[in-house]
């Protein structure tokens, strides 16, 4: 037997669910102990794969559709992959804009610029090389320029 351990969600002081989460060689398995109608206990498969530079990345196998997740959901009583829940990735929820506006915040970190896209980036990262600080410069202003610009003009019907 594998080790274990209580999870709970709460808001404030006071808890709403708990589940108990017992790990073994070849599964999980998820008891929950609150916020649920009856008592349910899932086992969830572990899979195995090898990486690059040695070791082991562990896997969930949905229960739902049997294929490979680093991540379960709780819906409906049970733990399943985000295809198996309908959920989409945050990306094909936001708009043209919004997508814009992440890759320059994106850039401008890398840059050590601010968050305000309005401020010019004044100066090369200590530590940056000089060739790094340029192509993400030359990044920074085609994205303004063909990426954040039209849609902007787009939005405002210019």
């Amino acid at each position: 037997m594998g080790s274990s351990f209580v999870w709970c969600w709460q808001t404030g002081d006071k808890a709403y669910a708990a589940i108990e989460v017992k790990a073994e060689h070849n599964q999980v398995v998820v008891e929950r102990l609150s916020g649920a109608k009856d008592a349910m206990e899932q086992h969830i498969a572990l899979t195995y794969t090898s990486c690059h530079f040695g070791g082991q990345r562990i896997w969930f196998i949905c229960p739902f559709c049997e294929s490979r997740s680093a991540v379960l959901r709780s819906y409906s009583s049970h733990f399943i992959c985000r295809r198996c829940c309908g959920l989409p990735y945050q990306s094909q929820s936001e708009s043209e804009l919004d997508r814009s506006i992440g890759r320059l915040m994106k850039l401008r970190k890398k840059l050590g610029a601010s968050d305000n896209l309005f401020d010019p980036v004044l100066s090369k990262p200590k530590g940056m090389h000089g060739n790094t600080f340029r192509k993400l410069e030359q990044s920074l202003a085609e994205e303004t320029f063909c990426g954040f610009l039209p849609v902007i003009k787009k939005k405002l019907g210019l």
